[in-house]
């Protein structure tokens, strides 16, 4: 019985302790899968990340084109003016002209896939003429109707809900005499006369030229003053009244004549005897279409007077002159029709033809709205849908240095909110990358000497009581939130920096004479008292009187300042103190510098105390002193280390957000001028990603900007383990 219970009890002993070890085998594998799951879905959600933004910023790379959707079959014996927005449905306007029926009018249409529902119609005499109202963001959906009898009205068509109407907003007379040059120059016409208007600053514009190359040219102010009447041969194909600048543009058969508002020439531009041209948005500019090539002249206000330069050529195309351009509010996007029926789709800023589509069938007329393009023919009216006009962005449109309408020069610009909806969006990134590049070089020359000496001191001379205490304390600087720190510096630092302009360029200038002067104090109490030297408080105390020296420099400086702004005649003193920093690159230089210190003192502490002992004591037997140490030895071995850490703190301040978005004043330049504001990738994203509308190109171009900030990041974070595997392989072979 005694061996029974022996013999079970070690039984009992051996299956319950490999019940044991089978329990902490199943908690051990339950914790390695539950680790490993985390692991792989934190590498899962990076990866969707990085997929989020890239394909985001992919349709950028993509072609634009429009696709083929429907036609519509256009009213008999009506003639298709303009296409224009309603508020829920698109409309058309159209002269109608039914001389059995005697109904001639201006007539509204819903455009549906059928275009047969009249909304609303007009009548008016046969004999009327009509002209479409060129878009004014005041007059939109405007026409005018000019009478047999001389009344020419002024409408505006409204639309609420299914109730559309054409409402007077403005009519005048004319005079007998003009009424019988206009039937005259009707009657010898070859064809009927073909009216143009638009309306700017409250004055209307009306023209129409002959077949024999006369312009009647009816000048109006909308309220009692009598119009402009004026008739004239110039022998001229073409007039384009540039109403922003008070320019008149005479086309003929060889050249462009620019007039001034006196009417009197300014410039002249040779062109081929078919060119074609082409006002370009906000009349900035125009576009002249010759055979196969195109060019393109903007205008530059060379002090005071408005010239026109060419900035924009191209050459290759295989569909002839350019017959009608349309521009796309919406996406920027310029829309052409050539006389080969083929549609160009050109950069709205570089004037690149992106793509060049041809046509299902020949068409003479072009309409955009929003997404939707629309062809005209002779009784037929095809819709196609516009599709990935992101893709309208080219790489000279981002990188490039571009001839912007109006500017004097090329110049890289981000300016996505425009004054008006004809004006060019510009979407250059390099200010954006040099501002982010400029805050964190100037954020290194700030952290990387108060991260080092700071490391230095606690790793190599401070004592280890001292260095428990000193290394928390500047690691808990890394805890402050970046936006306080940002705040600080815009409520007290910015304004600081602007009372002390000088006084901070100053002692800037006389700080190194102070270190000189700390330094020649160091040697001689090295000399004459060595064993005081040697004492572990003594560099500290030495610090101690640097800063003491500093803030009585400083001091000095800032009644020096004063001293000179109070004798104002000096061109310099006065050039200084018009001098701000506030929002400008030196503020957050200082700012971004303090945040990223703690991460580059940790790196470079850890390094430089983790150098063998062995390897200092060696150096001091054979005779090195303690500064020949550590420069000789302990920062060659803590090289690698070192230069990883400041390339890491670069990819810290490359990637901050709080501190760059509160105190740069976010004006994209592209420059490297210190005195001057800047905008970063991050703050850029902050800003306008909220106000962007997806899937737009501007939502698309910020997306590929969190792309490069992100490849950027990587490729420093990167670089930097290279550097530092590289430099330990190197050191450790020697």
């Amino acid at each position: 019985m005694h061996l029974y219970e022996i013999y079970y009890k070690n039984n009992m002993q051996h299956h319950l302790k490999r019940s044991n070890e089978n329990a902490r085998f199943r908690k051990d594998l339950l914790a390695k899968r539950v680790v490993t799951s985390f692991g792989w879905l934190v590498l899962v959600t990076f990866f969707l990340l990085i997929a989020h933004i890239v394909g985001n910023s992919l349709p950028l790379l993509k072609t634009p084109k429009i696709e083929y959707q429907s036609s519509i079959q256009l009213p008999k014996s009506e003639h298709l003016v303009s296409i224009r927005h309603g508020s829920e449905e698109a409309i058309f306007i159209s002269r109608v002209n039914h001389i059995e029926q005697n109904k001639c009018g201006v007539g509204l249409y819903e455009l549906s896939s059928v275009l047969g529902k009249q909304l609303s119609f007009s009548k008016y005499d046969c004999n009327n003429n009509f002209a479409v109202i060129e878009n004014d963001m005041d007059f939109q959906h405007a026409y005018a109707r000019i009478s047999d009898s001389g009344t020419i009205e002024l409408r505006r068509i409204e639309v609420s809900g299914n109730d559309i109407r054409a409402l007077l907003f403005g009519s005048f007379d004319m005079p007998e005499s003009t009424i019988h040059r206009i039937y005259e120059a009707e009657k010898n016409s070859e064809y009927p006369l073909k009216w143009q208007s638009k309306i700017h600053d409250n004055v209307f514009y009306l023209w129409s030229i002959t077949s024999d190359n006369q312009l009647i040219r009816i000048t109006k102010t909308l309220n009692n003053y009598a119009p402009a009447i004026l008739f004239e041969k110039k022998q001229i194909v073409d007039y384009m009244p540039l109403v922003n600048f008070s320019q008149h543009l005479y086309v003929n058969e060889e050249r462009i004549v620019i007039h001034n508002s006196q009417d009197l020439p300014v410039q002249t531009i040779d062109i081929k005897n078919n060119a074609n041209v082409h006002l370009l948005p906000n009349e900035y500019g125009f576009l002249v279409s010759e055979d196969n090539a195109y060019k393109v002249w903007g205008g530059v206000n060379k002090q005071g007077v408005f010239e026109f330069q060419a900035i924009a050529s191209y050459e290759n195309l295989l569909s002839g002159r350019i017959l009608s351009l349309t521009f796309d509010r919406q996406s920027a996007v310029i829309f052409a029709l050539t006389e080969k029926s083929r549609v160009l789709i050109i950069n709205n800023a570089t004037f690149e033809v992106v793509n060049e589509q041809p046509l299902r069938m020949a068409s003479e007329a072009l309409f955009v709205i929003g997404n939707s393009v629309y062809l005209q023919n002779k009784d037929k009216l095809f819709y196609y849908a516009s599709i990935d006009l992101q893709g309208v962005t080219t790489w000279k449109s981002l990188f490039s240095p571009i001839q912007y309408l109006g500017y004097l020069a090329p110049s890289h610009i981000w300016q996505t909110s425009t004054a008006s909806n004809e004006a060019q969006q510009k979407f250059s990134l390099v200010p954006l990358i040099l501002g982010s590049l400029k805050a964190s070089f100037l954020a290194l020359f700030v952290a990387v000497p108060l991260a080092l000496g700071a490391a230095i001191y606690t790793a190599y001379f401070a004592t280890n009581e001292a260095r428990t205490w000193i290394k928390p304390g500047i690691e808990m600087i890394e805890a402050i939130p970046s936006v306080i720190i940002g705040f600080i510096a815009a409520v007290w630092l910015a304004p600081f920096a602007e009372r002390s302009l000088i006084a901070i360029v100053l002692l800037i200038a006389l700080l190194p004479v102070v270190l000189l002067g700390v330094v020649a104090l160091h040697g001689h109490i090295r000399n004459k008292y060595p064993n005081i030297a040697a004492r572990v408080s003594y560099l500290p105390l030495l610090c101690l009187a640097l800063t003491i020296a500093s803030l009585i420099l400083f001091l000095t400086t800032t009644v020096v300042q004063e001293a000179l702004l109070s004798n104002g005649g000096n061109f310099l003193v006065n050039y200084l103190g018009n001098l701000t920093l506030t929002k400008t690159s030196i503020v957050v230089a200082l700012a971004l510098g303090v945040a990223i210190t703690p991460t580059i003192y940790t790196l470079v502490d850890d390094a430089l105390y983790e150098v063998p002992d062995g390897v200092k004591q060696a150096a001091f037997a054979l005779g090195a002193t303690e500064i020949q140490t550590l420069l000789r030895v302990v920062l060659l071995v803590a090289l690698p280390s070192i230069i990883s850490a400041v390339m890491l703190g670069f990819g810290r301040a490359f990637g901050e957000t709080m501190i760059v978005l509160m105190v740069t004043g976010n004006t994209p330049i592209a420059d490297w001028d210190l005195l001057s504001g800047l905008r970063s990738l991050t703050s850029n994203l902050t800003i306008e990603l909220q106000e962007s509308s997806q899937g737009s190109k501007h939502y698309n171009i910020l997306f590929l900007t969190a792309a490069i900030l992100f490849a950027f990041t990587f490729v420093i974070n990167t670089v930097a383990a290279f550097i530092k595997r590289s430099l330990r392989a190197k050191v450790d072979h020697e």
